[in-house]
């Protein structure tokens, strides 16, 4: 997941139904305390979030990695291998497939030198790309 701050929006990778979800987070109250599944902590529930479905399983198989960067929503689909890129309301603004193969792309970030990079689980390796 990755969170605008300036937007109060949370972008999540629903990876088990194919999908990005867009919450905006400005409405929510918190509404209790839940354990954790493990029991390392406890964790706040909040009610009141309006959850909007980004991109769709239409479009990709396996979200797995988000990153945000000048309002660019870049997403790596796991099953698939490939590097999307969309407007905050999901517009799709690009596409490139690696060529890692299915099942290689993880977690991405932009990091401090406003690069994408990408995990290759296939590879071992962290890949650098320029967004």
């Amino acid at each position: 997941m990755v969170y605008d701050d300036e937007e109060g929006i949370l972008y999540v990778a629903d990876t088990g139904t194919s999908r990005v979800l867009k919450i905006d987070t400005k409405g929510s109250v918190g509404a209790g305390y839940i354990d954790s599944w493990f029991q390392d902590g406890v964790f706040t529930e909040y009610t009141g979030s309006t959850v909007e479905v980004v991109v769709g399983a239409d479009v990709m198989s396996k979200p797995s990695g988000l990153a945000l960067h000048d309002g660019i929503l870049y997403v790596s689909d796991n099953a698939t291998g490939t590097l999307f890129a969309f407007d905050t309301d999901g517009f799709e603004l690009a596409r490139q497939t690696s060529n890692l193969g299915q099942g290689a792309l993880g977690g991405i970030t932009i990091g401090p030198d406003g690069m994408l990079y990408m995990v290759a689980i296939s590879q071992n390796q962290v890949v650098r790309l320029e967004p």
